[in-house]
């Protein structure tokens, strides 16, 4: 079982944002518009620097997959 670092994704709003990128429970967050994101500090720091109606790219693991979605944060 690989290990990821990053943000692990427990729950997504099925009317939010993350739902159209999709996230979903199980995926690891690891990057927020080129930063590095290895805990929750490092993530609310990334999209808290942001305005609303930014779009930004989230870089994701899934099932040992790198994945990369654009975002547009409300």
């Amino acid at each position: 079982h690989p290990r990821y670092h990053g943000v692990l994704v427990e729950e997504v709003d099925p009317r939010g944002p993350a739902a159209r990128l999709p996230l979903l429970p199980g995926d690891h967050i690891d990057g927020v518009a080129g930063l590095d994101v290895d805990n929750t500090t490092d993530l609310y720091r990334a999209l808290g620097s942001l305005p609303p109606g930014s779009q930004v790219w989230i870089n994701v693991f899934r099932r040992g997959q790198a994945l990369k979605g654009r975002l547009t944060l409300q």
